[in-house]
């Protein structure tokens, strides 16, 4: 059977090119990576796997094409399927925990940072005399922040004598990109007995990997339901290091300008290198300096195999 469904052509003035839809393929392919992982096989394993099965798809589909599936076709899909499985092996972990100690434990991939339909109101530029002289307009504004991690918290976390109301006056000017992961506690059980069934679709589905819990929390959770925040990739680039490491220095100065002890794990799926691990485990956290406290800014670097590697970590960020 083709699965020419699995590619998208796309036509430009300079090229043509076809782009994977990794959601489509991961979904056609979850029986036996449902198997794969049931067998223990590592995360890399399954990832090398998909991407044969991608790449044998291909040139079956166009054969005698002289278009090319890219690498950074491959590598951008990887990089989701890698997210796919780790929503999974954290469902998975969510349930157990539940089952075993009754934890209204909630792990949950967060959206992107983009574009919001949050507006700020910017003067308008006037030639002088114009009767439009004071006018403002409206601008949206890109949240490439605060309008993913901040707007996870219930509005009433921010007023006095809450757990953020030491930035509230300065919130809307937070900036930073959106982490690929939130681990929390509810101690809300009616709100976790609603999350329930998409825990349970996550680890033993396909279609419901992506940020339907994180939709369901947002602008609900307290900031001391917030446990742990994680950066999830499949080896960290020398050049993207850094991205994460300003990610972490702004929820970590939050969380202690806050009295919250937010915690901050790096999973990779590759081993992590001895450079990655020295950068993420020893580096300071810019606020630290500021208060001339050796502060770190990553708890610790997780190599994640499997889910056992995963549970680890969990247990670890949890109290």
């Amino acid at each position: 059977m083709s699965k020419e469904h699995w590619f998208l052509k796309q036509e430009t003035e300079k090229d043509t090119k076809y782009t994977i839809k990794g959601s489509e393929v991961y979904q056609t392919l979850y029986p036996q990576i449902k198997d794969k992982i049931d067998k223990n096989e590592s995360v890399i394993d399954i990832l090398t796997w998909i991407e044969a099965e991608v790449k044998t798809a291909y040139n079956e589909a166009y054969k005698g094409s002289e278009i090319e599936l890219t690498q950074g076709a491959l590598n951008n899909c990887r990089g989701q399927w890698n997210e796919f499985l780790i929503t999974s092996f954290l469902a998975e972990i969510a349930i157990d925990f539940y089952s075993t100690h009754k934890l209204y434990f909630v792990p949950f991939r967060l959206a992107r940072s983009g574009e919001t339909n949050k507006t700020v109101k910017k003067p308008k530029s006037q030639k002088k005399g114009t009767s439009q002289e004071t006018v403002s307009t409206e601008e949206t504004v890109s949240s490439e922040a605060a309008s993913k991690f901040l707007a996870l918290f219930h509005k009433d976390e921010f007023k006095e004598n809450k757990g953020l109301h030491h930035i509230n006056q300065f919130k809307d000017n937070i900036f930073f990109s959106s982490p690929d992961y939130v681990l929390s506690i509810l101690d809300d059980q009616g709100l976790f007995n609603q999350i329930q069934p998409l825990l349970n679709q996550q680890a033993n589905e396909a279609e419901s990997l992506g940020t339907e819990i994180y939709k369901l929390l947002q602008g609900k959770l307290k900031a001391q339901e917030v446990k742990a925040v994680l950066s999830v990739k499949i080896s960290n680039r020398p050049d993207r290091r850094y991205q994460a490491l300003y990610e972490t220095a702004m929820i970590k100065a939050i969380g202690y300008a806050c009295g919250q002890n937010w915690k901050y794990y790096m999973v990779t799926a590759k081993q992590a290198s001895l450079s990655d691990v020295k950068i993420f485990t020893k580096g300071i956290a810019p606020h630290g300096i500021a208060i001339k406290r050796e502060l770190i800014s990553v708890d610790q670097v997780y190599s994640c195999s499997n889910k056992q590697d995963l549970i680890k970590l969990v247990e670890d960020a949890l109290p």
